[in-house]
């Protein structure tokens, strides 16, 4: 069993023993009566280093804890907090940026945790909360639990397997494999109801990850998608272009080599490298390639494609620092001319054709990325800067004019150098947690409206930022609040932007029926463009490692805004997942 995994909580048995040993009893003057979210348990020093490094990143307090003996284990605890309620608000807004964890009591000394068979300092809210997410396992099972179902009996079941090493093979595996194996398999639906309307999406996808660990410090990774898309044999509503670039899909995921040396952490491979931190959209998230080929509308796990990259990552206290190196650049998929959300519309003045050319997309070494990000907490500020120089990893469309044999429009899809410098800033309030980014590109092409520019593009500076107010509700509700602005610097009235243009987002989620229900809702608007997309959706989380989803993804506005120019594109959708 490898614990190795920075976003998820510990297996229940670890949970089991550390929650109920840290609430049964304090046995000493050592014991302090304040909280902490336990969001990770790991052998290797270098990965509990970067998990903190993440959370540090999102603006909370964290520190690592060190067992003793020679089964050591290194826990991430984010906090301390004076009450519980504190504790349970970081919980939720952790678990919204992905790090999932549980809440147990703080201790400075973590040799004094121990399970004695009684309730004495545990709450009765507590009590029931542990109960009840023992006894969810017993329902995942499909089986009730025993009848004398206790919170002794958990005790004396979390102090055996305490006794097993954190590596130990148990009686449930039948397969001792020298990797782990994880992935998922999806079928997934979507049907546009605008005019005309048409099946846009009957595919199947696996995605399968192999890790292995050789010591505690060095991890090979290799992950895929493959995928087969059912509606571009279903009818001929798309150009035979668009059925092959779409009906069959395979590539390399997340597929890396993690060393790690003291302070040190490199990797080696396909890796998503995530700068940006807000909700919805990407601002300072700007290494990842993106697959836009259904636009913002799937989860952002399918949206972002890795890349090729050498990282090294040094962490010191509070401080950490980042270097990149891109050598083979992965650019946005935006798909072929007549798909459901190509980037530029294939109308023309009367008169003419549009043709669109093929696609440059630049590998050599000249053509490779470099960048560095620094991050330090102070007084809980998590504050970062960085620098990435590459080539555009969205598309320009240069356009130019032919008249004969016949007046024709004619687009070349190609990617130039562009560099982008920025900072991030994130602090935990104790009621909402507030997030900043701003972040300055230069040399980026931008379309013209004139139909008689040379090549229909005109180089642009520009700053973009985004203020982000985050709110943790009862209920495990969130609320998640933005305003953003992008303001040229040097802007030319012939581009469809303005000089300042303003937009908001709206996310809001809740669960529902023991958390087995979980709707959501995103809202984006441009305040200039005055165009919109909204998307709902109602994740169902039916039994264990099965999820069902069903949404809707409307789009509307202006014909030249963002989202507007999709405003036929509004569509249905749904998605039945099994998690391995």
């Amino acid at each position: 069993m490898s614990l190795n995994n920075r976003h998820k909580a510990p297996p229940l048995r670890i949970q089991r023993f550390l929650f109920v040993s840290a609430l049964l009893f304090c046995a000493s003057d050592v014991c302090f009566a304040d909280f902490a979210v336990q969001v990770g348990a790991f052998r290797s020093p270098q990965a509990a280093t970067q998990l903190v490094g993440t959370i540090n990143r999102l603006g909370f307090p964290s520190k690592i804890e060190t067992g003793s003996g020679s089964g050591k284990l290194n826990l991430v605890l984010v906090g301390p907090y004076k009450d519980a309620p504190q504790a349970e608000s970081a919980k939720h807004s952790l678990a919204a940026g992905g790090i999932k964890g549980f809440v147990r009591l703080y201790q400075s000394d973590p040799e004094v945790y121990q399970a004695k068979g009684a309730a004495q300092e545990l709450g009765p809210a507590y009590a029931n909360l542990l109960l009840t997410n023992t006894g969810r396992e017993f329902s995942a099972a499909g089986r009730p639990p025993p009848a004398d179902f206790s919170l002794e009996r958990i005790a004396a079941a979390a102090v055996a397997d305490s006794n097993q090493s954190p590596g130990a093979q148990t009686s449930t595996s039948s397969l001792d494999l020298p990797f782990s194996v994880s992935g998922h398999f999806q079928t997934a639906l979507a049907y546009t109801v605008a005019h005309p309307d048409h099946w846009s999406k009957i595919k199947n996808t696996l995605a399968l990850a192999l890790e292995r660990e050789w010591t505690d410090d060095i991890k090979v990774k290799v992950s895929g998608r493959f995928s087969y898309d059912g509606a571009y044999d279903a009818g001929n509503f798309y150009p035979e272009k668009v059925r092959r670039d779409q009906r069959f899909d395979g590539l390399f995921h997340e597929t890396y080599l993690d060393m790690g040396f003291s302070d040190w952490n490199i990797r080696l491979g396909r890796q998503n490298i995530v700068w940006g931190e807000v909700v919805g959209l990407f601002f300072a998230d700007v290494v990842s390639a993106k697959d836009l080929r259904e636009f913002l509308i799937p989860e952002f796990d399918y949206i972002r494609i890795p890349q090729w990259a050498a990282r090294a990552e040094y962490f010191t206290g509070d401080f950490k620092a980042e270097a990149i190196w891109i050598p083979y650049m992965t650019y946005d998929r935006i798909g072929k001319p007549g798909s459901d959300f190509y980037p530029i519309p294939l109308s023309a003045p009367a008169g003419f054709d549009v043709q669109v050319r093929s696609e440059r997309t630049p590998h050599s070494l000249r053509d490779s990325a470099f960048g560095f990000r620094t991050s330090y907490l102070v007084k809980g500020w998590d504050l970062a800067a960085f620098y990435y120089g590459s080539v555009d990893a969205n598309t320009t469309f240069f356009r130019s004019t032919v008249f004969s044999p016949g007046p024709t429009i004619s687009y070349r899809p190609d990617h130039e150098r562009i560099h982008q410098a920025g900072v991030t800033a994130s602090k935990d309030l104790g009621t909402f947690v507030v997030k900043g980014e701003a972040i300055y590109t230069w040399d980026r092409f931008f379309n013209v409206k004139n139909l008689n520019d040379a090549d229909g593009v005109v180089r642009q500076n520009f700053l973009d930022y985004i203020l982000s107010a985050e709110f943790p509700l009862p209920m495990d509700s969130r609320l998640n609040l933005q305003f953003f602005q992008r303001v040229f610097t040097d802007h030319d009235a012939d581009i469809v932007p303005r000089t300042v243009e303003s937009g908001a987002s709206l996310y809001a989620s809740t669960k529902l029926f023991s958390e087995k229900v979980e709707p959501e809702f995103l809202l984006i608007h441009s305040l200039t463009q005055l165009d919109w997309m909204a998307r709902f959706k109602i994740n169902w989380y039916f039994a264990k490692d099965w999820r069902l989803v069903a949404g809707t993804a409307f789009m509307g506005g202006r014909k030249l805004g963002l989202f507007g120019r999709f405003d036929n594109r509004d569509r249905v959708f749904t998605e039945l997942r099994y998690s391995f």
